[in-house]
């Protein structure tokens, strides 16, 4: 699970891993930026109504239904994102 790769490094479980950065780092972990990768949304190409929902002005998000991280760097920067667009109770599909 890519949300514990950093915990078994620093136990020593394994000797490196290739997750996302989170916001901070133990003294403990050395960090080597490999990718600059953006979160995007991801949405249907073909008519439907979640594609008409994400593709409005002024998309309701709270009433969108997301699939998203369970765990880790991404799913905190989502809950961030959220939290910053004032989506107090989103709509979680589901968690991968």
């Amino acid at each position: 699970d890519a949300a514990d790769a950093m915990e078994k490094v620093v136990t020593g479980e394994a000797d490196l891993a290739i997750a996302g950065k989170p916001e901070t780092l133990p003294g403990a972990v050395a960090f080597s930026m490999l990718e600059n990768l953006a979160v995007v949304l991801i949405a249907p190409a073909l008519p439907c109504p979640v594609r008409n929902q994400v593709s409005a002005e002024k998309p309701d998000w709270s009433t969108v239904p997301f699939i998203m991280a369970d765990q880790g760097p991404v799913r905190r920067r989502i809950e961030l994102w959220f939290r910053r667009n004032k989506i107090s109770n989103p709509m979680i599909y589901a968690t991968v």
